[in-house]
């Protein structure tokens, strides 16, 4: 069963990686309102959505930023970023709703990316969409008031 929700979500990636992801990674079920990560905390674990929905945020003087969901297919791209970087968390993470997610180990990351060109992709796709809506927002705010 894990394989195959595996290969149904990320087999665009590729059977030698997902032989990787089944091997290395961790399914688990994560209730709504789970705390997932805080900020300064270093990573551990990169979660691939398979069900449901994780927000990612920022607080500042007891207000929150909502910065993006990840969805199904998608990662935390926050979380990559500080992995590769070994350096605290910026962010909070939080399930928005009941989740399923594939736990990667991060001290693999660096290597799949590396070895597995389509790993990378994904995460330069997220990087890019993220950046993108990150661009709208501030388009809607400073000139759709």
């Amino acid at each position: 069963m894990e394989e195959q929700e595996i290969k149904r979500n990320f087999g665009h990636l590729g059977t030698p990686l997902v032989e990787e992801l089944t091997s290395h990674g961790t399914i688990m079920d994560i209730p709504k309102g789970t705390e997932i990560l805080r900020e300064g905390q270093y990573i551990k674990v990169i979660p691939l959505v398979l069900t449901g929905a994780i927000k990612v945020f920022t607080r500042f003087k007891e207000k929150e930023l909502l910065l993006y969901y990840i969805l199904p297919q998608e990662s935390c791209i926050m979380s990559f970023s500080a992995n590769l970087g070994n350096t605290p968390s910026k962010v909070f993470a939080l399930a928005e709703m009941d989740t399923t997610a594939l736990l990667l180990p991060a001290d693999k990351i660096a290597g799949w990316i590396r070895k597995y060109p389509n790993f990378n992709n994904l995460f330069y796709q997220m990087y890019n969409e993220r950046y993108a809506d990150m661009l709208d927002t501030i388009n809607h705010l400073l000139f759709n008031k």
